[in-house]
């Protein structure tokens, strides 16, 4: 596994838009217990209904923010992610909840998650944070994101971080890795954090 697609920094943006005007600014929160246990109560609209990451307290959490207006980024990320799933057994599968989390919760609603997310693979939620969540969310994983809006155009786009998390339901991040990361490399990162997550 080579270790130079583990991303170091947490400022790689997607390139869905390269347009000026922000709207939401990053600013990085250390990470406490107590934010931790924050974060994993929060009721979060899937579209599986209403869960916290707390329900997920004996699976490997794979986080991925975007949305779904992205033109490049985001559904080749989540293609790879399919692939990745089914290279690997049944049993990790099991062990593993992907969570495509959307940066632009105004016009991702359920409805429109739904079918997007199932489209890559059906183990895949979408999550619609509500504004305040969402600030709580990438805050902690230290994610940017930022409306953007191009002069004449009736519609606007988002740049966001485009980097793979993987997770505890506790927070506690087991790799943070590049969307260009190949299927099977990928498959790699994830057995090895479910076996990390089995150990504890």
């Amino acid at each position: 596994m080579r270790k130079g697609w583990l991303i170091l920094t947490l400022f790689l943006l997607s390139a869905c838009d390269n347009s000026p005007i922000a709207d939401n600014q990053f600013s990085p929160l250390p990470q406490t217990r107590g934010e931790a246990e924050q974060l994993r109560q929060l009721s979060l609209n899937t579209t599986a209904g209403e869960r916290r990451l707390s329900d997920f307290d004996n699976q490997l959490l794979l986080l991925f923010f975007g949305f779904s207006h992205c033109p490049d980024i985001c559904p080749t990320t989540l293609m790879n992610v399919s692939k990745a799933l089914q290279q690997l057994p049944p049993e990790t599968v099991q062990l593993v909840q992907p969570l495509f989390i959307t940066v632009d919760p105004e016009r991702d609603t359920i409805d429109v998650l739904r079918p997007y997310t199932r489209h890559f693979h059906a183990a895949i939620l979408g999550v619609q944070p509500d504004t305040e969540q969402l600030l709580q969310l990438t805050k902690f994983f230290g994610i940017y994101y930022r409306k953007v809006v191009q002069e004449g155009a009736l519609e606007y786009s988002m740049d966001h971080s485009a980097q793979l998390l993987l997770s505890s339901s506790y927070g506690q991040v087991l790799g943070v890795l590049d969307p260009h990361m190949p299927a099977d490399e990928l498959a790699l990162w994830i057995q090895g954090a479910v076996a990390r997550l089995q150990a504890q």
